[in-house]
């Protein structure tokens, strides 16, 4: 069951279509090791987005002061609903685009994909969900940018893989002026 989707919002050169400007967020990401960021950094994302290593946004949440029950009762939440998802491989192969949708060039999820699902579906449950569009896990390397830009770092990695373990997501709270991370979740079966 999925508690709520946001509206998507109006995307520009600087601007997500996710996160709104004066809003909070509880951010569940799978992080991806050093050699990963710098292999993406190449295509021109860099290692640190506003405190949030590279990442794989496995779920996003709105917090709201009526509503809000804390830090560590969102984590423990947020621990309760990835209870049973274990650890596992992840590839990452090629590079895409959301255009025309949104100005976004991500490298795909080829393996561990349904893995990440699972985890975004028990966060689903639990919390309304921030983001306007369907899951769709995927690792992004440029968004913000001109067209040829944009075209310029798919090119770059249109080849890219990477294989990594997942072991552990990060659990960060924070809007567009930054992030901080709360806390880890370890993946146990």
């Amino acid at each position: 069951m999925q508690r709520g989707r946001s509206e998507p919002r109006e995307a520009g050169p600087d601007r997500s279509p996710t996160l709104g400007s004066g809003r909070c967020y509880l951010s569940v990401v799978l992080e991806v090791p050093e050699e990963v960021r710098r292999l993406v950094a190449a295509g021109g994302r860099e290692p640190a987005d506003g405190g949030v290593p590279a990442h794989i946004t496995v779920f996003i949440t709105e917090r709201t002061s009526e509503s809000d029950p804390g830090d560590q009762a969102l984590l423990e939440r947020v621990r309760a609903a990835c209870a049973g998802v274990g650890p596992g491989p992840v590839r990452l192969r090629g590079a895409a685009t959301f255009r025309p949708v949104s100005d976004v060039v991500y490298v795909r999820v080829a393996e561990g994909a349904e893995r990440l699902r699972r985890l975004h579906r028990g966060c689903a449950a639990v919390l309304p969900d921030a983001s306007p569009f369907d899951y769709h896990p995927h690792l992004t390397v440029a968004q913000g940018l001109e067209g040829a830009e944009l075209d310029r770092v798919a090119a770059e990695l249109a080849d890219v893989e990477a294989v990594f373990d997942a072991v552990s997501l990060g659990v960060f709270t924070g809007d567009l002026s930054g992030w901080r991370r709360i806390g880890e979740i370890a993946l146990r079966a």
